[in-house]
């Protein structure tokens, strides 16, 4: 009988580090490239500088909480944290559209209008290299920074935005 207590017991501390660390996880999947590198984050610094805009969009958030706004870059700023590098963005967002742009479905490239609703609305956010697209004219798209800095792609759901009019 005793027995069975301890394996009752250990069975039930398991169940709760498992629910702790599982949310965690789960969180962590969510922010792919939240954290980077000294290099990384400094050459995504230079290219943000540099383009003055990007389109945040989350692949990995569902269809219903998706969304897509063109944001122009007034600042980039770096902070240390115990995970890497992060960068946080100031600026302006100027364009958004909600779904029924993304199906939720991962796919190379997705084909976009180009957002129309006109905004003007502060933005001060910490970003994902993995959701944060810049145009690339050699592809005439606009693809992730972490491609554009030369971080691994094959995990981020929607590697490509093309706009159309």
């Amino acid at each position: 009988m005793l027995f069975h207590k301890k394996i009752l017991s250990v069975a039930f501390a398991f169940v709760l580090i498992v629910l702790q660390i599982n949310p965690v996880s789960v969180k962590a999947e969510h922010y792919k490239y939240r954290c980077n590198s000294p290099e990384a984050a400094e050459q995504a610094k230079r290219l943000l500088e540099e383009k003055k805009f990007f389109v945040d969009f989350c692949s990995n958030c569902s269809p219903s909480a998706a969304n897509l706004r063109r944001v122009e870059v007034e600042s980039v700023t770096t902070q240390t944290n115990e995970c890497g590098i992060e960068l946080k963005v100031k600026g302006k967002l100027v364009r958004g559209i909600k779904p029924p742009v993304f199906g939720g479905e991962c796919l190379e490239t997705l084909e976009i209008y180009n957002p129309s609703l006109s905004l003007n609305l502060e933005y001060d956010k910490t970003i994902d290299l993995a959701y944060t697209y810049i145009f690339d004219s050699s592809t005439k798209s606009f693809i992730t920074m972490a491609q554009a800095v030369g971080l691994s792609v094959e995990e981020i759901c929607v590697k490509r935005l093309q706009m159309k009019k």
